[in-house]
């Protein structure tokens, strides 16, 4: 099975989304004769360009996933994304997690919660989730911290060009 990444924001999902995710899945079948999952990596309660999202978080996720996506990532990216931006132009890396405590202890409680929905018997029933593979967790991790990476590699342009 292939593991395919789609960052998107589905505000709200529509018919062009749903043709993108069959898109994916039949070139991934034709190539490779092979069976995908596609993991929608999305936005919180505001869209990438800082707008108020038309519906919330959990609604856009449960759509994806009605859609044709396996999994859909909000809180791990919300997650990074918040580490990312605690400077715009500064590293997240070049300054001290210490320093904000309460920051790192909703970082480490998040992704807790994370696995616990994802891994412990009791909470998987009543949330209806599955247990993730090891290559899963891996593109999960990957998918989340996408937009730390794409912050870090702005901050880095803009440090070199200033």
């Amino acid at each position: 099975m292939h593991v395919v990444g789609v960052i998107a924001e589905y505000n709200p999902f529509h018919q062009g989304h749903a043709y993108q995710l069959r898109a994916i899945r039949q070139a991934i079948r034709e190539r490779f004769h092979d069976d995908v999952a596609i993991v929608a990596v999305m936005s919180g309660s505001c869209t990438q360009r800082g707008e108020a999202a038309v519906l919330d978080k959990w609604r856009r996720a449960d759509l994806a996933v009605r859609g044709g996506c396996q999994l859909a990532v909000l809180g791990l990216s919300e997650l990074f994304h918040a580490v990312g931006m605690r400077s715009l132009t500064g590293s997240a890396f070049s300054r001290s997690l210490g320093k904000n405590p309460l920051m790192l202890a909703a970082f480490l409680v998040g992704i807790l919660m994370q696995v616990a929905v994802t891994e412990i018997p009791f909470l998987m029933k009543l949330l209806h989730t599955v247990r993730l593979h090891p290559a899963e967790w891996l593109a999960l991790l990957l998918l989340s911290a996408t937009p730390l990476l794409v912050h870090e590699l702005l901050a880095f342009l803009f440090r070199k060009r200033h």
